[in-house]
């Protein structure tokens, strides 16, 4: 991949980047194959192809926020949980 740049917390799984392509920090591909089918063209084993800068039609939550929103409502789950239960 020749002049690609990846930006940190970048997730990029099963895909082909052209020469020169720049992924945003914390941008995903590859992950969502019906999301990405919206945006690049994906071949029928679910490679997908970027042969251009992602567009972010949406705003992107960084995947360690994330992680860290998630790890949160579990926490809080559990909390109202035991509450409930005593």
């Amino acid at each position: 991949m020749p002049g690609v740049r990846v930006g940190p917390g970048a997730r990029i799984r099963r895909a082909i980047l052209e020469e020169g392509v720049q992924i945003p920090a914390d941008f995903q591909v590859g992950w969502e194959i019906e999301y990405d089918r919206k945006l690049y063209t994906v071949s029928p084993k679910g490679v997908v192809v970027v042969s251009e800068m992602p567009k972010l039609s949406e705003p992107v939550l960084p995947y360690s926020l994330q992680e860290k929103t998630i790890a949160g409502f579990k926490s809080d789950m559990r909390r109202k949980v035991r509450r409930h239960a005593a």
